[in-house]
């Protein structure tokens, strides 16, 4: 098991429902996700980070920003947003890509 954590930004601002979450990933570009409330936006990110990064090789990984920067960061940009620590398994991503092919 390959596990990985990245600081990962839900915001429901721009949404026309409110609990809508959009997620983005400041450190992995293209990695956006979605979700109705937090618990399925979180979910669905995990997954998301996953399949961003499962082919990269290890020393090509972006570096993950630490959270306190991220927060700090959204505090200007997203003033309603909240940041969550993502972890994802490479290797269960992996796996996952194969057995759709």
């Amino acid at each position: 098991m390959k596990t990985i954590v990245y600081p990962a930004v839900l915001d429901d601002t721009e949404n026309s429902e409110k609990g809508y979450y959009t997620v983005e990933f400041p450190d992995v570009l293209g990695a956006l996700s979605e979700g109705h409330g937090l618990a399925e936006a979180l979910c669905n990110a995990e997954q998301t980070l996953g399949l961003a990064l499962y082919d990269v090789p290890n020393n090509e990984l972006p570096q993950p920003t630490p959270i306190n920067e991220v927060i700090d960061f959204c505090k200007e940009k997203y003033p309603n947003a909240h940041v969550y620590p993502v972890a994802t398994d490479l290797d269960a991503a992996a796996r996952e890509v194969k057995s759709v092919r």
